[in-house]
């Protein structure tokens, strides 16, 4: 898995460079395979507003932008067909320094390009090592500070080899609290400020039922007035790093809040759900269902699905139906943070021959009491870069209690695990550390 240092610094003061994080990590048992970005890949690559462009007169695929830093302007010939007025872009100035896909750095110098100087050049994300991106330069929001040095966008990113038995380590916070407790930190969870700004009660407008014991809970919430968009940049580009393809501002925020918390978590078009009801049951037999990815599956007889008032809606745990998708015209959805059962998952994945980000968390089980946390952080993000209002209170239905696990441990029984000596107290210090709670001593 990959992970940028910007989503670990959003759980932990992180003072240490990152060779010195993959040493820590490493020495835990975490394996780092390597580190991207280490260092930006470029100098003198700054944030800038395209004022104008023109066609070139003797290219037809190229055109003259004029563009600023807020201090100076630049003339620069461009053959990117997004470049276009008023975009906030990034612009290597002559003296830049780029890197190319052979590892190989070479200097922007000021060129003639079919008679007409350019000083500089407009670069996209994959010239800039942020992304896979080639299709056109870089887009930054429209609020983008202009003028900024872009070396503040190299994200060094973490890939990181997990065996098994490290399913809690797929998530920024799960890494976050190994890292506290090697680095002799505690975690922060990030500021959450939910408003719930919409009166309408959720209670009124969505029916929630489980059916099937293999789901034990079941959450969700209603956003309404969003508007569906391209994610900003900042989002895009962290899903990116992670390896996360992007779709749109609301299923971005899902796969972010995933990589943070662990916790995968589904976006319904609540206008598509017949009857306005959402229910975990089985089938008693094969159903052609077309999912997300538009392609037409079979859902195996006895598999955990989600229903609405009359149609399949998704595969718990695996994947949801094109039927009930987000598009550009919703206007209002609902969030669903569930805890399928980890064998029911795995088995009708198996059955499908389809694994998602989704499936392979629930297949090596997650945290049921993260349930609410995430739900309430997917809908603040959701409701800040869709415009949308969070309705009043959510569903939380459980089938189970929850109890926290109680651990108990002897000092000397640790010792002699382990090899050494170690004292209460620093037992005491690494639970807490790794984000336990000491009840009794």
């Amino acid at each position: 898995m990959k992970v940028t240092l910007s989503l670990l610094k959003e759980f932990l003061d992180i003072k240490q460079d990152p060779k010195d994080i993959a040493h820590l990590f490493t020495s835990a048992g975490i394996e780092v395979d390597k580190i991207e970005n280490e260092i930006p890949s470029f100098t003198n690559v700054f944030s800038v507003k395209v004022l104008e462009t023109q066609k070139h007169p003797k290219a037809d695929n190229l055109v003259i932008a004029k563009v600023t830093d807020g201090n100076q302007d630049f003339q620069v010939v461009c053959g990117a067909k997004n470049c276009r007025k008023d975009l906030i872009t990034a612009f290597a100035k002559v003296g830049a320094t780029l890197t190319d896909e052979k590892g190989n750095i070479f200097k922007i110098k000021e060129a003639k390009l079919r008679d007409v100087e350019s000083f500089g050049m407009l670069c996209s994300a994959s010239e800039l090592k942020l992304s896979e991106d080639k299709d056109g330069i870089l887009e930054l929001d429209k609020d983008f500070e202009i003028g900024k040095d872009l070396s503040i966008l190299a994200d060094p990113i973490f890939e990181i080899s997990l065996t098994p038995n490290l399913g809690h380590l797929m998530s920024a916070i799960g890494l976050s609290r190994e890292l506290a407790c090697l680095s002799k930190q505690k975690i922060k969870m990030p500021a959450l400020n939910l408003k719930e700004e919409s009166k309408d009660d959720i209670e009124k407008l969505l029916k929630v039922t489980i059916e099937d014991q293999r789901c034990k809970r079941y959450a969700a919430r209603i956003i309404e007035n969003v508007t569906i968009a391209p994610s900003p940049y900042w989002l895009k580009s962290e899903l990116e790093a992670c390896g996360f393809r992007s779709i749109n501002n609301v299923v971005d925020a899902t796969n972010y809040i995933m990589l943070k918390f662990n916790h995968p978590m589904h976006a319904f078009d609540f206008d598509k759900l017949e009857n306005h009801e959402l229910k975990a049951t089985t089938i008693d037999e094969e159903i052609d269902f077309t999912s997300l990815d538009e392609i037409d599956r079979k859902i195996p007889k006895n598999s955990l699905v989600i229903k609405d008032g009359k149609k399949i809606v998704a595969i718990a745990g695996v994947i949801g139906g094109l039927n009930s998708s987000v598009t550009n015209s919703t206007k209002k959805i609902v969030l669903e943070a569930a805890y399928f059962d980890s064998s029911s998952v795995r088995k009708t994945s198996k059955l499908l021959n389809l694994k998602t980000q989704s499936s392979i968390r629930f297949e090596k089980s997650v945290d049921p009491n993260m349930i609410p946390i995430a739900i309430d952080y997917l809908a603040t993000l959701i409701a800040d870069i869709a415009n949308g209002k969070i309705l009043k209170g959510k569903i939380d239905i459980k089938k189970d209690k929850f109890l926290e696990n109680k651990i108990s441990i002897r000092v000397q029984r640790a010792q002699k695990i382990l090899g050494t000596k170690i004292s209460e107290n620093e037992i005491i210090d690494i639970f807490e550390r790794l984000d336990f709670k000491i009840v009794e001593k």
